[in-house]
């Protein structure tokens, strides 16, 4: 192989400064970083067997090595034994966080196979499920407690642990679908019941609005849950319905009452007024009868009256009635004895006036 050919002698000189120069430089450098190798060795020398996390304590012993690479670049001089101090000290300083890191590749290792036994359970629960018929209620308790106890798995080694998250994850959503589905059918079966509860609102015959309403409860409460999202509302408006239905009946209650309480009003206007013509007495027998007639209807219109004072108000009345009845039958009684002393004055005026006929016959013969 041919030599290569010479520099020009003003090149060779100048690669020759060059060199001088850079030889220069790296005993600067060596001069300069001599203090700061020493500095970082007894940095680290000072971290053997300090109390401190090995998460942060590693951090540090990372920083000082990097530092370390980072000023014995380019070195014109050998350091052997100071990177041999640096070496020990290292390796001192990082035995604990040694130990740890194996001890959370153990627990890693150990959660990872945690991880596959919940995995197991959850797909042999899956497979034993019910196809026509599952039991929704076990699958929300399964979907609430394994994510659950899945994470409590913790720490894992992310690459070795995602082929059984998407696995476990998907297993979730079968199961999260089979909820949604249950979830449809309960969803459709309130809208039903609010539907329904919605026409009994206007049900003309209360009576059965009420009996209806009652056995729509009871089938909401044997309804399954639907999302939480619509569950608080469809209940709110399902018992707003429901309400409306009772509170029909509360009006109704509170018009009977009133209605009551006008006919107990009435009632004892009604006794006050045949009790003080009581006093007063018929003027006539016709006029007292057609009188009795009169209050007998007014308190036969009356309708229902209180339930507490039913029976006094009737007994008040009653009282007053038959009060009036007697004084009209006293009133027949002297009826009955002035036309009795009329017809006994009547003869006697008969009989006179024949004795006087007789005898002024008896005159004239003599």
């Amino acid at each position: 192989m041919a030599n290569a050919p010479a520099l020009p002698p003003h090149l060779a000189r100048s690669l020759e400064q060059l060199d001088t120069r850079l030889n220069e430089l790296r005993q600067w450098k060596d001069y300069v970083a001599a203090p700061k190798r020493i500095e970082l060795i007894e940095e680290m020398e000072a971290l053997v067997g300090v109390d401190e996390a090995p998460e942060t304590l590693v951090e540090h012993i990372r920083a000082l090595r990097q530092e370390w690479r980072t000023i014995n670049k380019g070195l014109a001089v050998g350091a052997d034994a100071d990177a041999e101090r640096f070496e020990r000290a290292f390796t001192a300083a990082f035995q604990p966080c040694q130990v740890y890191f194996a001890e959370q590749a153990a627990i890693r290792r150990t959660n990872l196979d945690a991880r596959k036994q919940v995995l197991e359970r959850v797909l042999a629960f899956e497979v034993g499920l019910d196809a026509e018929q599952p039991d929704h209620p076990l699958i929300m308790r399964v979907l609430r407690e394994a994510p659950r106890e899945w994470r409590s798995h913790a720490p894992v080694d992310r690459d070795a642990s995602r082929p059984l998250d998407a696995e476990f994850f998907s297993a979730l959503e079968r199961l999260r679908a089979k909820v949604t589905a249950w979830y449809a059918v309960n969803t459709t079966a309130k809208q039903a019941l609010i539907t329904r509860a919605q026409q009994l609102t206007t049900t003309a015959d209360l009576s059965q609005a009420i009996d209806a309403v009652k056995r729509l409860q009871a089938q909401w409460k044997t309804t399954g849950p639907v999302p939480h999202g619509q569950s608080q509302t469809m209940w709110e408006e399902f018992r707003a319905l429901c309400d409306a239905v009772y509170e029909r009946r509360q009006q109704e209650f509170a018009q009977a009452s009133a209605t009551r309480e006008q006919a107990k009003t009435a009632a004892d206007a009604l006794c006050e007024q045949i009790e003080q013509e009581c006093q007063e007495g018929p003027a006539d027998r016709p006029t007292g009868e057609a009188r009795l007639r009169e209050w007998q209807d007014a308190f036969n219109a009356l309708g229902e009256l209180p339930r507490n004072d039913v029976r006094n108000l009737h007994e008040r009345y009653q009282r007053a009635m038959s009060q009036y009845e007697s004084q009209i039958a006293g009133l027949a009684q002297r009826d009955a004895e002035v036309a009795e002393t009329n017809a006994l004055a009547a003869a006697r005026h008969v009989r006179a006036y024949q004795r006087a006929v007789i005898q002024g016959e008896a005159d004239r013969k003599i």
